[in-house]
């Protein structure tokens, strides 16, 4: 009787050793900060002394919530943010796009601080439909130009068109040279909301943006 209580206690304790050693959860992975610079090569690992060349690159290769730092220097991409994530400029880089879209925003908790953001050719500068936790803010969005009668021309746009929209923050932005010169089109610094859309927008913050030599041609 006593070999078989002992034995039970035995079993007892590597039950409750095995429970206590499967609780332990696993840490999180902190999030890494990655390198984008002139120079640079999408070939190399991301770090500060080993940076990518393309923004686009590493927005593709990054974890969500992860940051990426962004050197001075010009950099012709147009780019699309599909994961949470910041990207974070040093020196004010300028993204010169070439599309509608300089920059289009597609995920929720996003933040894009200190770029220059130039689209000559095209609609937007910065552009986000149906996504929150959305930060902007000590950005310069210029010369955006694009012609045509189908697009209205827009510094930043945020849009509510399928869903509703929470938490959006655009502070401390300059946005001037906005220009629609096609007929009976409009021209907009910042543009919340969607002309046809029934969703909300909440948690808007604006403010500390300046906004200037905004353009229209809106003759029929």
């Amino acid at each position: 009787m006593k070999r078989k209580i002992l034995s039970v206690l035995f079993a007892l304790v590597l039950v409750l050793s095995f429970s206590l050693v499967t609780a332990v959860p696993t840490a999180a992975t902190a999030p890494t900060t990655y390198y984008v610079a002139n120079g640079g090569s999408d070939s190399n690992s991301g770090t500060s002394s080993s940076p990518w060349a393309t923004i686009q690159h590493a927005i593709d290769t990054v974890a969500a919530g992860d940051t990426i730092n962004v050197a001075a220097g010009t950099y012709s991409e147009n780019l699309n943010i599909n994961k949470s994530l910041t990207l974070q400029g040093t020196g004010s880089p300028t993204i010169m796009g070439s599309g509608t879209v300089a920059i289009q925003i597609a995920a929720d908790s996003v933040t894009i601080d200190g770029f220059r953001i130039d689209n000559p050719n095209g609609h937007h500068g910065i552009r986000s439909e149906d996504y929150g936790d959305i930060t902007i803010k000590n950005n310069t969005v210029t010369n955006i130009s694009g012609g045509g009668t189908s697009v209205d021309n827009q510094g930043i746009t945020i849009v509510s068109n399928t869903s509703n929209v929470t938490n959006i923050n655009i502070t401390n932005n300059q946005i001037s040279e906005i220009h629609q010169t096609g007929s009976n089109k409009s021209a907009s610094g910042i543009t919340i909301g969607f002309e046809a859309g029934t969703y909300d927008i909440s948690g808007l913050l604006i403010q500390n943006n300046t906004i200037s030599n905004i353009t229209a041609n809106t003759s029929a």
